[in-house]
């Protein structure tokens, strides 16, 4: 999955679909809204940016994005019908530029506040991404082995896949991995993976039992 910086956009295509990005939303415009072809749509430009620099984008979501203002921000494409989808380059008319093009399709995860996106619009336009919270380096390895195991699941099931059909290229199988793993990582079955070990009781200490032998009796020392 291709993760890029606003650096990068100068050097994409128009339409070159982006897998990750972590911003923040410096400015969000008033939406607009009409009808087209396929019917009524509602887009909201925003002024996004990084530590590389800024870059302008837009939101085909029916979701109002003011409250994510001055909030930092993960979009990432999803596997849908025709591969990743989501977050794209979009080639500007007016300026030129390459803009940021978001769709529904898109998950949106507030970094800031550490919970899902779609928490705040009721609609659930916005597609939700799963966060794991770590307070320690173990905790760390846990979720990094639990990403790593349920990738490894996924090429399991992609090599099948290709048991199945007559011919699959390189391309088609990293395709299935990634739509795979994109998809199970959504659904949060990383966790599965990501369960500590539990610790064993300790074995209760047998009981010590009081002897009855007359010759360890008290009167033993009765003189």
């Amino acid at each position: 999955m291709k993760v890029a910086q606003i650096k990068d956009l100068p050097n994409l295509a128009d339409g070159t679909v982006i897998g990750q990005m972590t911003l923040t939303v410096k400015k969000v415009f008033p939406p607009k809204t009409g009808e087209g072809k396929y019917g009524p749509w509602r887009v909201q430009s925003v002024i996004l940016q990084d530590s590389t620099g800024e870059v302008r984008g837009s939101f085909w979501v029916n979701d109002d994005m003011t409250p994510l203002t001055s909030q930092s921000i993960t979009i990432k494409s999803q596997a849908g019908k025709k591969g990743l989808e989501g977050l794209s380059v979009a080639l500007s008319k007016h300026s030129g530029e390459n803009e940021l093009k978001i769709t529904d399709k898109a998950a949106i995860l507030d970094q800031a506040s550490e919970f899902v996106v779609k928490d705040k619009f009721p609609s659930g336009n916005v597609a939700p991404a799963a966060i794991i919270t770590v307070s320690s380096v173990e905790d760390a390895k846990r979720v990094i082995f639990a990403n790593a195991k349920l990738y490894v699941e996924c090429c399991k099931a992609a090599s099948w896949i290709s048991s199945q059909v007559e011919q699959m290229s390189e391309a088609h199988f990293q395709a299935a991995v990634a739509s795979m793993f994109i998809s199970a990582e959504k659904a949060g079955l990383a966790k599965v993976f990501n369960e500590p070990k539990k610790e064993k009781a300790p074995e209760p200490k047998p009981e010590v039992k009081e002897s009855s032998d007359p010759s360890e009796s008290d009167d033993d020392f009765n003189f």
